[in-house]
């Protein structure tokens, strides 16, 4: 079993409401309690493997009161023994030299994964092919081996895909097409923050969409996270 999540956009500071009870930002503890809930959900069902599919964080420079936070729930997931990996989206990528990417800070966490540039190896009991936000991801996919529970983590944006509120902003990659996709099972996607599962036979291409609504363009939609079996 495998749990699958993307844009938690922690540290998001859009609206200016602070909660009086931590004088935290009111907003980004909406999207801190989302993520909180994800995390207790691994604790709690234990999958053989957790994905997050890029855009942990909103911003490359997280408070570091966002930082510990996201720290302590990575602890008590690492606690439990449960194959984890991160991607780094755009959100978080540095577009500027001499900046680190956040997600550096969790290195070290036992059984956490933190992916920065792609990566391919056995987690779970699954292949896993890790591959973080890049412009242009064709590149970097490669074929899987002849074998069951293959996996492809990418944070892009896949052709056909329905947009949320990402219809207002600019893309800087390029569109990848479904059958530019290698044949995984399951292709655990993250960019876009509307949930779907789009038909691109025979791999599973699923966005979990957003843990949490982004902006007023995503009021009405679900939110969560993928639990695939």
């Amino acid at each position: 079993m495998i749990v699958h999540a993307a844009d938690a956009h922690l540290g998001l500071v859009r609206y200016s409401k602070i909660d009086a009870e931590t004088g935290q930002n009111l907003r980004g503890q909406d999207f801190l309690a989302a993520f909180g809930e994800l995390c207790e959900h691994v604790v709690e069902t234990r999958p053989d493997l957790f994905l997050f599919s890029g855009d942990l964080f909103d911003r490359v420079n997280p408070t570091n009161y966002v930082r510990r936070a996201v720290q302590q729930r990575l602890f008590d997931i690492s606690s439990a023994h449960i194959d984890t990996i991160i991607i780094s989206g755009n959100h978080e990528t540095p577009r500027s030299r001499g900046v680190s990417n956040p997600l550096i800070l969790y290195r070290d966490i036992p059984h956490v994964r933190i992916v920065l540039s792609p990566w391919e190896g056995e987690a779970g009991g699954y292949h896993v092919r890790a591959v973080p936000f890049v412009p242009s991801p064709q590149g970097h996919l490669g074929m899987p081996p002849h074998r069951p529970g293959t996996v492809l983590m990418m944070h892009t944006a896949i052709q056909g895909a329905r947009v949320g509120s990402e219809r207002f902003m600019s893309f800087d990659e390029m569109l990848l097409s479904p059958v530019e996709i290698p044949p995984y099972e399951y292709v655990a996607l993250g960019h876009i923050h509307k949930h779907q599962v789009l038909d691109s036979s025979p791999s599973t291409l699923a966005y979990p969409g957003a843990l949490e609504r982004y902006d007023f363009n995503e009021v009405g939609e679900e939110k969560g996270f993928i639990v695939y079996d």
